[in-house]
């Protein structure tokens, strides 16, 4: 709308203005006089909406690998009667060393992030044990018992039972 007004005042002073400030003859006096008549738009200028305007980008998608959160510490399961219990956390067995009586359940329970076993010298072996994964063995002769993380061969344990 501004462009076509201010282009409406362009031509009326082009026209009015030129012949008023031309010098040299006076129009003739039996010239009709000219008369402008106000222009109309020829297309009506957009009407705004109060309709309010939403992007419909798709939905962003993460590129980045997934946080896995730090592990919580949790209470050990409480070893049956008699029993022990050893914890697996980060990439230690704790105690490493554990000495207990013949006919003691031992159980192992792993509360790190990254998965660890409890594999005996002999090759009795928990499998990978997740977060959260408890492993039990009863001893029942005396003797020392020693054990490995297979997957973490520098973690290492020994399990020495008395009569």
């Amino acid at each position: 709308m501004r462009t076509l007004t201010a282009a409406l005042i362009a031509t009326v002073f082009l026209l009015l203005g030129c012949t008023a400030a031309t010098p040299g003859p006076s129009p003739s006096p039996t010239a009709p006089p000219v008369t402008l008549a106000p222009a109309t738009p020829t297309a009506a200028p957009p009407t705004p909406t109060a309709e309010p305007v939403t992007a419909t980008a798709p939905p962003a998608t993460p590129t980045a690998a997934p946080v896995t959160p730090a592990p919580t510490a949790t209470p050990a399961p409480e070893p049956t009667a008699g029993g022990a219990a050893v914890t697996i956390l980060d990439f230690s067995f704790q105690p490493q060393s554990l000495e207990v009586s013949a006919g003691t359940e031992v159980t192992w329970t792993h509360q790190g992030a990254a998965p660890h076993t409890v594999t005996f010298d002999e090759g009795e072996s928990s499998g990978a044990l997740e977060t959260g994964g408890v492993f039990r063995r009863t001893f029942e002769s005396a003797g020392s018992f020693d054990y490995i993380c297979a997957i973490h061969p520098a973690m290492r344990g020994t399990i020495t039972v008395a009569d």
